[in-house]
Order: C-alpha cells, then sequence, then structure tokens
C-alpha cells in the first residue's frame, strides 16, 4: 500500500520535529484525563445484602439489574428482591436479595418441605402463621441458611390436646383407684356382715347345745341313784385331775422362768468377762418344753395348715433360713431335739422375740 507507507514516513519525519512531540503527548495526557473523568461520573458503589449478608458492589449500570450483574449474583423467579430488577440505583442505596429455600418442617407429627426467603426460625413461624404459645425446637433467632435437621413445632392446640389428655388418663387413673377403694370397702364390709351373721349362727348353735344338754342333763336325772352317784364321782376325779395338771404347769412354768433367768445372767456375766471366752451353752430344755406346751400343747409332729408346724411353730422360711431342711422338709417331720436344735439357732439371732406371745406369758423375756 504505496499510500500508507506515504502517510507513514510524513508521521515518522513529523514525530522528530521537537514541537509536534510536545503536542502529541498533550492530546494522550488530555484523553486519559477525560477517561478518568468518565469513569469517575459513571461508576458507582452501592450494597448488596444477600440473606443478611452485606457487601459492597461497584457498577457502571444504571439499575438493580445492573448492578446484580456486576455482582455476579442471580436470582431466581421465587426470590425477593428489593427494590425491583428494573428499578434505577443510586450510588450508595441498598439492595436486599431474600433467596427462596426449601425447610423440612414437622407440625403436630405432619412433615413438608415449606419455601420461604425468610431468614430466621421466627420469620417461617410468622410466615405459617403458628400461633402464640406452640413449641418450636430451635431457638427463633437461628438462621434458616443453618438448619441441618428437621424443625419441629408442636402447635398451642395440641398441646392443649395433650395437656386435656394427660389430665383424663391422670383422672381415669383416680377413678380407678377410689373404684378399687370402695370395691375394697365393700368387699370389707362384706365379709364383717358374714362373720357377723356366722358368729350369731354358732352362738345360736351353742345356745341349742346348752339347752340341749340342759334337757339331757335333765333327763339323766331322772335315772336310777347309784348312776348318778357315779356320773358325780367321775366328774369329782376329772376336776381333781384338772387341777393338779394346771398346778404342775404353773410350777413347771415357774421353775422354768427362774432357770431362764438364772441362765441369761451366767450367759451375760461369762460374755463380759472376757471378749475371747466363749459362751458356755445353756440347758434350756425346759424352756423349749414349755414353750412348745404353750404354741402347740406339746404336739411336736402338728401340723394345722395355717402355715406354722412342728411343736415350736416353726415357718417353713425360718425352718429354711437356720437350716432345718438338713433334718427335714418340714419342721413338723423332724424330731423333737432336731427342732429344738433349729430353734437355737434362730433365737440366737433374735432372742426369744421370735416366739413373742408365748415366751411373754412364761416370763422367757
Amino acid at each position: 500500500m504505496p499510500g500508507f507507507t506515504v502517510v507513514w514516513n510524513l508521521v515518522l519525519h513529523a514525530a522528530k520535529n521537537r514541537w509536534v512531540k510536545l503536542s502529541v503527548q498533550a492530546l494522550v495526557v488530555l484523553a486519559l484525563i477525560g477517561g478518568l473523568f468518565y469513569v469517575t461520573s459513571f461508576q458507582k458503589t452501592v450494597a448488596l445484602s444477600v440473606d443478611g449478608q452485606e457487601r459492597t458492589v461497584s457498577m457502571f449500570g444504571s439499575t438493580v439489574a445492573d448492578a446484580l450483574t456486576a455482582a455476579n449474583v442471580t436470582v431466581g423467579a421465587e426470590d425477593q428482591v428489593s427494590p425491583a430488577l428494573d428499578a434505577p440505583i443510586a450510588a450508595g442505596q441498598t439492595i436486599n436479595v431474600l433467596t427462596e429455600k426449601g425447610v423440612e418442617v414437622s407440625i403436630d407429627g405432619s412433615s413438608r418441605v415449606v419455601s420461604t426467603t425468610g431468614l430466621t426460625v421466627e420469620d417461617l413461624i410468622k410466615q405459617l402463621g403458628i400461633e402464640s404459645g406452640s413449641k418450636i425446637s430451635l431457638d427463633e433467632n437461628t438462621p434458616l441458611t443453618s438448619l441441618n435437621s428437621t424443625l419441629t413445632i408442636t402447635t398451642a392446640d395440641a398441646l392443649a390436646d395433650a395437656a386435656a389428655e394427660k389430665a383424663a388418663a391422670e383422672k381415669a387413673e383416680a377413678d380407678k383407684k377410689v373404684a378399687a377403694a370402695k370395691e375394697a370397702a365393700a368387699k370389707k364390709a362384706a365379709a364383717k356382715k358374714a362373720a357377723t351373721a356366722q358368729a350369731a349362727a354358732a352362738a345360736k348353735k351353742a345356745e341349742a347345745a346348752k339347752v340341749a344338754e340342759a334337757a339331757r342333763q335333765a333327763a339323766a336325772a331322772q335315772t336310777a341313784a347309784a348312776q348318778t352317784a357315779a356320773a358325780k364321782a367321775a366328774a369329782a376325779k376329772e376336776t381333781a385331775t384338772r387341777e393338779a395338771a394346771a398346778k404342775a404347769a404353773t410350777q413347771t412354768a415357774t421353775a422354768t422362768k427362774a432357770a431362764t433367768q438364772t441362765a441369761a445372767a451366767k450367759e451375760t456375766q461369762a460374755a463380759s468377762s472376757s471378749s475371747k471366752t466363749a459362751t458356755a451353752p445353756t440347758n434350756v430344755s425346759g424352756a423349749w418344753a414349755a414353750l412348745a406346751q404353750c404354741e402347740s400343747g406339746g404336739n411336736w409332729a402338728t401340723n394345722t395348715g395355717n402355715g406354722y408346724y412342728g411343736g415350736l411353730q416353726f415357718s417353713l422360711s425360718s425352718w429354711r433360713a437356720v437350716g432345718g431342711t438338713q433334718y427335714a422338709a418340714y419342721p413338723h417331720q423332724a424330731s423333737a431335739s432336731q427342732q429344738i436344735a433349729a430353734a437355737e439357732k434362730l433365737r440366737a439371732s433374735g432372742g426369744w422375740g421370735h416366739w413373742p406371745a408365748c415366751s411373754s406369758k412364761l416370763g422367757l423375756r
């Protein structure tokens, strides 16, 4: 291109001229100043808040959409932008963007995903219209963006229903206890009534027997004189025998009490003399015999079916506790000496108090 070459040579030639150089430099400086003026005139800085996170954005555009483009922020159809995307924007103005997010929510046991642009749990609660007094699983100030679990909500109505159900259950339980108490009282009253009737029947039967006996005695009185005398003699002999037996029992009890007290005193004296000295055994066979006489009438093989066995009336649990089963399965199946051996162990653990009534009656404690 010969024309271009000519022009270029002219420029080079002109550039060799000092004044031309100065003129070119001046034009460059003016261009730079003009460009800087353009930049400072049309560039602006605005504040941008996305879900509460704020930053500043420098932009050349004139609308909110331009600012978001400059900030590389893309908004969805459900996101909230304020001011609107096509609204003009001025330097220093703030743009608020609330992005749409899905939150897993369980309300009164029913789970679903709620779409919201709220920032906190409180915003979501307001959006859902949850009434005051409801129970929320998370603090209301918790940011929704930090949730990693289901937000559980129990409404005030559900809480009230649960409280009502609890109260009803408690009332039902109380009513059940009252009914049980009434039933027990009724059974007790019925048992008392039955016992009273039984006692009355027994008294009536006894009275009838008494009358019959009186009639029999009246008839017997009409028998021959010899038979009457013989009957009186037999009765007198029986009375004398009973009195003698009672006197002997009283003497035995008195002697047993004295022997027991003496033995106890010896045991106490021996125990206090030295902790290393063994206590001498006490001969209390007389006491055991008297105690058996009181407890079972002296019948070492008795089993009346009342839960107590043998001459000393062991319970089965006490018999087993002192190793009585080494002699026999049940106390009444063991000999008198075996029962006494077991009783000695029982007395060693609790004294004569295992036979409270008879031991007191005999003066053993």
